[in-house]
């Protein structure tokens, strides 16, 4: 996530729970972190292709940080 400095101060923050039609930002994100420090696998992409499934209908939860109305970070 970009550091608090660096993004517009015109553009708030906001963290939502992931919702069905993330699944393209949730993605993004992972592998740009996962490929940066590690080596991203199947399973990784097994789970970032249907985050609904893998993980949520589970039992975990995903939040969506936007900024500008763009996806800017998870957890």
């Amino acid at each position: 996530m970009p550091r608090s400095d660096q993004l517009d101060s015109g553009n708030a923050i906001t963290v939502r729970l992931f919702k069905r039609g993330n699944e393209t930002a949730f993605r993004v994100l992972n592998e740009e972190w996962i490929e940066r420090y590690f080596e991203l696998e199947a399973k990784d992409r097994s789970s970032f292709t249907d985050p609904q499934s893998s993980i949520i209908e589970r039992g975990g939860q995903i939040l969506i940080a936007t900024s500008g109305g763009r996806s800017v970070g998870w957890r």
